[in-house]
């Protein structure tokens, strides 16, 4: 029997949740202890194949969804969402629908904020940023895009992920242990 008495109440919610749920309106957090954004294009060609697979498929009957692993989020003591585990997913869908979107008018991306914006979710970035990597990979993005039908609506409704919330009494680093 463990002898150690646990001084924190960590409340974890999980449930499954389309991309379209995920960037309907949330305002989310990157902590500083993050990593930069630093996928490369190998990754990125991993999120095209997959959302290939979706677009593929004439009708709706066909579709089947497609799983982007977990995600997970805590709400920190001034109610931010912060992004836990999942930026670099969350961040290339965000170049992915503003190149859908706008195409070459370009990324949104307010260097004094240090925020993404695409239609009403954001990501400020407390951590560093590379915003190099930013514009490089939406340049890569557009290229990709320009080659393949992809539907919007379609990435919103079919692709998914498992959510995972967590809101803790004391310190994040005692809720990841």
């Amino acid at each position: 029997m463990c002898s150690t008495k646990r001084n924190y109440k960590p409340r974890i919610k999980s449930r499954t949740v389309t991309l379209g749920g995920i960037l309907s309106g949330e305002e989310y957090v990157i902590p500083i202890y993050q990593r930069p954004y630093e996928w490369e294009e190998a990754q990125i060609d991993k999120v095209f194949e997959q959302i290939c697979n979706i677009c593929d498929y004439e009708e709706t009957a066909g579709k089947e969804e497609v799983f982007f692993g977990s995600l997970q989020f805590n709400i920190n003591d001034n109610k931010e969402i912060e992004i836990i585990d999942g930026q670099q997913r969350i961040t290339t869908f965000l170049l992915i629908i503003q190149a859908l979107i706008h195409g070459e008018k370009g990324l949104e991306f307010d260097d004094e904020k240090k925020k993404i914006i695409i239609d009403k979710c954001s990501i400020k970035y407390k951590n560093d940023i590379k915003k190099e990597k930013f514009y490089n990979n939406f340049k890569y993005i557009l290229s990709c895009v320009e080659k393949q039908a992809i539907n919007i609506e379609d990435m919103y409704n079919y692709i998914i992920f498992v959510e995972i919330y967590t809101e803790m009494e004391k310190s994040l680093e005692k809720m990841l242990k």
